[in-house]
């Protein structure tokens, strides 16, 4: 436990240096507005469940684990994400999920390249799955229902901008 601590700890110290830094090249009168507008939605991801700031289903990316791999490799190519969810028959049957990279290791089919991916309830708090996503150095969670139903993913950058607000990359439009 005491370790959880220190690793948040120094890993929430490391943002502020971050952002100590960063804003230093910022005039004054920005500074003091992004340093509320960050520490304001600090303390309100307690408030904010995971619902709040996940993909929903619709828009899901994802692949049946039974097509082929040049099909996987058109929807990386189309979407120009880096993970696709892979499920069975249906979505609400994640198996997991596929990493760009994973087909250079030149697999056989989707199943041979298969990586985990943890599911949580749409009622967890977001600093709470934060938190979980770091210690366990995961990226991407499938969020889900009490009847087990997908309702969307979250990733670690979904819970990184209810902090920070939009972090544009260079899919984002």
């Amino acid at each position: 436990m005491i370790k959880k601590r220190n690793f948040l700890a120094v890993w929430m110290l490391n943002i502020k240096v971050f952002w100590h830094r960063f804003l230093l090249k910022r005039s004054a009168r920005k500074k003091s507005a992004e340093v509320s507008f960050m520490a304001q939605n600090v303390m309100d991801l307690q408030d904010v469940s995971v619902r709040d700031c996940m993909v929903p289903r619709e828009k899901i990316v994802a692949v049946d684990v039974d097509s082929s791999l040049d099909e996987l490799q058109r929807k990386f190519t189309e979407t120009g994400f880096s993970k696709v969810l892979i499920y069975e028959e249906t979505l609400d049957c994640v198996l997991g999920y596929v990493h760009a990279f994973d087909l250079f290791k030149n697999p056989k089919n989707i199943r041979d390249i298969l990586r985990k991916v943890e599911v949580v309830s749409e009622t967890m708090p977001s600093n709470d799955l934060l938190k979980e996503m770091i210690e366990q150095k995961r990226s991407i969670t499938v969020v889900a229902n009490d009847s087990c139903i997908t309702l969307g993913l979250i990733t670690l950058e979904d819970l990184m901008e209810e902090i920070f607000g939009e972090i544009d990359d260079e899919f984002d439009k």
